[in-house]
Parts: C-alpha cells; sequence; structure tokens
C-alpha cells in the first residue's frame, strides 16, 4: 500500500510539473484574444492609455458611453473601462489597475445604477478572467473578487474545463473602440420583475473608500445614472431611497450626479434591446446628451 502511494504521488507531481506549464501557455495564448470580454481585461491590465477622462461601470457603461462622442464635444481623450456583468469591487478593481501603468485621470465618469452594490458574490462571465490568472496584478487586484475554487487554484488547466475555450482562443476583428463595445441589436421583450435598490455593507464600504481615495487624488467626478428602459425603473419599489444614497455620498465630496433615469430615449423600445441596455443607436443619442451635459462640469480639462 505505502509503494503504491508513493508512485501515486510521484505520478501526480509529474503531472502536475507537465501542465502548469501547459496552463501558463495557454493562458498567454488565450489572453491576447480580441473576445469583448477578455479584449477589455487585456487592455486595462497592460494597455498605455493615459486618458483624460475615464469611464467606470458595468455593461451600461461599456455599451451606452461611446468616447469617440465625448471627445467630439468635449475635445479630450476619452476612455472606457467599463466590465460587463461586475459590481463596485470588480469596477474599483479595475480603475486600479488602470491606474497601476497610467498616468491619474483628470475627470471619471462612474456610472451606477441599481446593480452596483447589490449583495451578490456570483462573478457574471468568470471565463473572461482565466486567461489572466498567472498575471501578478490580476493576482493582487482583481483575484480575491473571482472566487476562483480550490480546484481552479491549484490543479493545473482544470479552469478551462468544461469552459468556452474555443471562443476565448478564437482570434476576432477588434471590437473594442477606445474600450466601448455597441450593441447593434433590437428589442427583446422580457418579463419585467419588482426591483428593489439593495446595497451590501462591504460593497458600500468598497464605494465610499473608493470615492475618498479619488477625491484626496485630486480626481474630480461625476455619478452618472444611465437610462433603463422606463418599465424598469417604474418597477423599484425604492427609486427615492437609491437616489437619496447616491446623492448623499455625492454631496459629500462634491460630485455631482446626473439622473437619466427619466430621459426621453427610455420611453422608446427601439432605443433598446433590453430592459437594462441601450443598443447602438440609443447609446449615440445618451452619449450626445451625456457629453452637451458635461460641458459645464468637466471645464477645461
Amino acid at each position: 500500500m505505502f509503494r503504491f502511494l508513493k508512485h501515486l504521488t510521484i505520478f501526480l507531481i509529474l503531472l502536475w510539473a507537465v501542465f502548469t506549464p501547459l496552463d501558463f501557455l495557454l493562458s498567454r495564448r488565450a489572453r491576447e484574444s480580441s473576445h469583448p470580454g477578455t479584449e477589455a481585461l487585456y487592455n486595462i491590465l497592460y494597455k498605455q492609455i493615459d486618458a483624460d477622462i475615464v469611464i467606470i461601470g458595468s455593461s451600461r457603461a461599456k455599451t451606452q458611453v461611446d468616447p469617440d462622442i465625448l471627445d467630439s464635444v468635449l475635445g479630450t481623450n476619452t476612455y472606457n473601462i467599463g466590465l460587463t456583468g461586475t459590481r463596485i469591487d470588480l469596477q474599483t478593481a479595475a480603475y486600479d489597475l488602470y491606474r497601476s501603468h497610467n498616468k491619474r485621470p483628470d475627470f471619471i465618469i462612474h456610472c451606477i445604477d441599481l446593480f452596483s452594490l447589490i449583495p451578490n458574490y456570483e462573478v457574471s462571465g468568470r471565463s473572461n478572467y482565466f486567461p489572466f490568472f498567472w498575471d501578478r496584478k490580476f493576482r493582487k487586484k482583481i483575484f480575491p473578487f473571482i472566487n476562483f475554487k480550490l480546484s481552479e487554484r491549484f490543479i493545473p488547466l482544470i479552469r478551462y474545463y468544461s469552459s468556452e475555450l474555443e471562443q476565448m482562443l478564437r482570434r476576432y476583428p477588434k471590437s473594442l473602440r477606445k474600450g466601448y463595445y455597441p450593441i447593434d441589436a433590437k428589442w427583446k421583450s422580457l418579463e419585467i420583475k419588482p426591483t428593489t435598490f439593495t446595497k451590501g455593507e462591504s460593497f458600500q464600504d468598497i464605494f465610499e473608500n473608493y470615492v475618498e481615495r479619488v477625491s484626496e487624488e485630486g480626481t474630480r467626478m461625476v455619478f452618472v445614472l444611465p437610462p433603463l428602459y422606463h418599465e424598469k425603473t417604474e418597477s423599484l419599489t425604492n427609486l427615492d431611497e437609491m437616489l437619496d444614497y447616491y446623492t448623499s455620498v455625492g454631496e459629500r465630496y462634491g460630485i455631482p450626479l446626473l439622473n437619466y433615469l427619466f430621459l426621453d430615449i427610455s420611453k422608446d423600445s427601439t432605443n433598446f434591446f433590453n430592459y437594462n441596455h441601450l443598443n447602438m443607436s440609443g447609446a449615440r443619442a445618451f452619449s450626445d446628451t451625456l457629453a452637451h451635459d458635461l460641458i459645464g462640469i468637466t471645464g477645461k480639462l
């Protein structure tokens, strides 16, 4: 029995020694994919951007705020580091990664909403993060929020088991424009259920600590509530509570809140592809409105 266990241990060590370099090489290959989720993380981790204005948030930033439109109106260099399916923990971690090798931006547009602080620790699109497992900065800033399983941490290649590996390795046409990912799709009606704005205590702490830190660094900021389809906004049972909270945090640090939940385009489903997201034409209209509203706020950058 002892001999068997000894041989088994040696065999497992050899397998680990062989598969670990394969895991590393596969991850290097996958992180250079142009899949939108992977490309966004790659740019945040490695690309020298040095933007004057940085857009932060979830998919309601990534797919709805067009940096080119802001640049054309404001005469600035804007970049969108929004990450689909994220809440405030990953959004602020992404900003920290961006800042680790880029200059401090003059201005931050942070798209907040009813989902930003929700106490849900499930990560959407987890496989997008797998290729960066071996990166030291990633492990320090992002790793704690991905909830890697023990097997994914210590067994080589198992992260890629049953993940969409082929999709991750495939070469795509570059899909991001200054981090922005427009969605050219038509409205798809879905059932809208009553929604409640909730804020987990740890998420609230992350948010308020981040706002305080950015303010102390001298970077100006604006909170933006992007449009939702009007029936989604109407389903929110405690809208006033959400607005009061974000307003109070903003007032504490001199940060204005731009509320676009009641923008005219929110009443027209042709501007959306679902009740949470504008499509390409809706995003253009929203970005133009936002850009002109920012003229008086940003001043001369």
